[in-house]
């Protein structure tokens, strides 16, 4: 099962490259003067996701609906005359009802937005995050229910709980960083390397 599923996010991935239009990530939609993201390569990178992630593929099941949250969030606001800056909060937006609805975390849904891919926390924006997160995490208990996807067992806050957070926080944080800088220089290096083929 592993290896068809490697097969076919391969093969797919590999078409979706070859003969659809670039795709644009969320990050740079909500970065853009024109934020809509290409409808075919970004539906089809979508379901391969799904496809993959149905089979036992790792990766993670949100993705696909942020994704499709923030395409259609963009068509949808081009459509209604927005300025870009209202298309880019949008498609922000999209993505973070994605979140929201396949976690059923409104409240996860709208920090995406604000804290990941906006970086603000002004009002008017932080009202749009939170109604679009709840009507979406809504619409999806119409299918799933108002279940929480994940348990966490009940924890006991004590002395030596706090101390073990408070010396771990920062180490925490810095494995981050570094995680993120590598993950920021192999992506350079990555597209170099392309350039240079070609």
């Amino acid at each position: 099962m592993l290896t068809l599923c490697g097969v076919v996010a391969g093969v797919g991935w590999w078409c979706v490259h070859r003969f659809g239009k670039p795709l644009v990530s969320i990050a740079k939609a909500v970065k853009a003067d024109d934020p809509r993201m290409p409808t075919g390569s970004t539906i089809a990178h979508a379901l391969l996701q799904i496809v993959t992630v149905a089979m036992g593929s790792p990766l993670g099941r949100e993705v696909a609906p942020r994704e499709i949250g923030a395409l259609w969030s963009g068509w949808l606001a081009h459509y209604a005359g927005l300025t870009p800056a209202q298309s880019r909060i949008m498609v922000a937006c999209g993505a973070g009802a994605g979140l929201a609805a396949v976690y059923n975390v409104p409240l996860g849904g709208a920090v995406f937005v604000l804290e990941v891919l906006l970086c603000t926390f002004d009002g008017a924006i932080i009202a749009a995050a939170f109604v679009t997160s709840s009507i979406a995490a809504m619409v999806a208990w119409i299918g799933l229910g108002d279940g929480h996807q994940y348990h966490l067992p009940d924890f006991t806050l004590n002395a030596q709980l706090l101390a073990w957070a408070v010396v771990m926080a920062p180490v925490f944080g810095a494995a981050a960083r570094l995680f993120a800088k590598l993950t920021s220089a192999a992506r350079e290096t990555r597209h170099a390397a392309r350039r240079c083929l070609c």
